[in-house]
């Protein structure tokens, strides 16, 4: 099992607890504003279950992946399609309108794999949100693989992946002041 996985699997309820209730929902508005109504979306990373709830009460159909099995037990508890997946094995190809990445992809050792498995999992104009801790640091920290980036170092690497990217911003962590996201909008 992937060092990440097991973090959270020894870790889910804390995590859940601590993250279900953090407001999305300017950011979710932004990137549903790409999506067609309705539209496919799938979360990846999805945690806590909280944005796939959000987007569903929205009315889309929204499939999850995370490599953390309580995760994915708790997100099929409330009704959600949640499979165990890391991002690098995911296996669709022109799936969805939109792919929703919300401080995942910062875990994976293999970023441009993953970008690659996301633009293949992309329908053609589909739309991928991600966000990454905002720095320079890739390796172990607080028993995690982390991969930050840098505004300028995620435009270049969701080009290299073949996304046209729409916006890249940084924001503040609403609950950690003084903790920075590097986000990032991209169509395929």
């Amino acid at each position: 099992m992937p060092p990440v996985s097991g973090f959270y699997e020894e870790n889910a309820e804390f995590y859940v607890q601590g993250t279900f209730h953090l407001d999305m929902e300017g950011t979710r508005r932004k990137f549903l504003s790409y999506v067609p109504e309705g539209g496919r979306i799938l979360d990846l990373g999805f945690g806590s279950g909280r944005d796939m709830l959000a987007f569903r009460d929205a009315g889309y159909q929204v499939v999850g992946i995370d490599p953390c099995l309580p995760f994915v037990r708790r997100a099929r508890s409330l009704g959600m399609e949640a499979l165990a997946l890391r991002a690098e094995d995911m296996p669709f190809v022109n799936e969805f309108d939109g792919i929703w990445a919300s401080a995942s992809l910062l875990h994976s050792e293999d970023l441009p794999k993953a970008l690659g498995k996301c633009h293949k999992a992309l329908r053609e104009g589909g739309v991928l949100y991600c966000s990454f801790k905002k720095g320079s640091f890739r390796g172990m920290r607080d028993g995690r693989f982390y991969a930050d980036m840098e505004p300028s170092t995620l435009e270049q690497s969701l080009k290299i992946a073949g996304f046209f990217p729409l916006s890249v911003w940084t924001s503040e962590d609403s609950l950690r002041p003084g903790l920075f996201w590097t986000n990032g909008m991209a169509r395929k």
